[in-house]
């Protein structure tokens, strides 16, 4: 894992389709940091240019890979909400889980059936359409969830993900808060448009979602050589 490449997922991400990212993609990024924390631990003089290079990196890093995580699962949340509703087709939605990492798939098919279980519990005895009468979308769940991540769960994640990582993810995404989560999402997102047209006093607990940052800034590379150039002088 490399800052580059942090950079190249961060602006495929922007689109609104998932973009293919390989299953063991978390796990790289907390090796990378591990690196480069060590890398940092390693220098003696904490104000030098090269301290200094790695904590902007560091610093970069960790934007990135939160505006990635964000903007991943505000998809996946969608997949599973058009999923639910029928929306979106069985062939479909397996490409689209294909791109996902084992943890992200995990995160996808509970999300899923606690929409599902609401829907269950709420609507769909007064529309008539329960759960048990849509029966194509219990088969996708099973077969291409179940089936294909057992293996891919059990020897991605017992082997190569840490236990901390998968003890965070089952304590994080506990049943009694899925459905309240998805219902808080619903009711306070806003488009960031219209979010700033909200009074101030009005804001609540809502929250802009959308593209919120879009600045040109100097790459790696730039910034390194300005710092190279501010600390030699006229020397170069």
């Amino acid at each position: 894992m490399k800052f580059d490449d942090l950079k190249t997922i961060n602006t495929q991400e922007k689109s609104p389709s998932i973009s293919n990212i390989h299953k063991n993609f978390y796990k790289d990024l907390h090796d990378y940091i591990k690196e480069l924390e060590e890398e940092e631990r390693k220098i003696s003089i904490k104000r030098s240019i090269e301290a200094k290079m790695i904590q902007d990196e560091f610093n970069g890093a960790m934007n990135l890979i939160e505006g990635i995580f964000y903007n991943r699962i505000a998809k996946i949340i969608k997949k599973a909400q058009e999923r639910a509703f029928s929306k979106i087709n069985k062939t479909t939605i397996a490409h689209d889980i294909e791109k996902m990492t084992p943890e992200e798939r995990e995160v996808y098919q509970q999300v899923l059936d606690a929409i599902l279980s609401g829907k269950k519990n709420t609507i769909d005895p007064i529309l008539g359409t329960l759960t048990e009468n849509e029966p194509d979308i219990k088969s996708d769940i099973k077969s291409d969830i179940k089936t294909d991540i057992k293996t891919d769960i059990k020897t991605d994640i017992k082997a190569d993900i840490k236990s901390d990582i998968k003890s965070d993810i089952k304590s994080d995404i506990k049943s009694d808060i899925k459905s309240d989560m998805m219902m808080w999402y619903k009711n306070n997102s806003v488009s960031n448009p219209a979010f700033k047209k909200i009074p101030p006093g009005e804001v609540g607990e809502q929250f802009p979602v959308g593209i919120l940052v879009d600045i040109e800034q100097p790459d790696y590379l730039e910034r390194y050589s300005q710092i190279v150039k501010k600390a030699c002088g006229d020397k170069l």
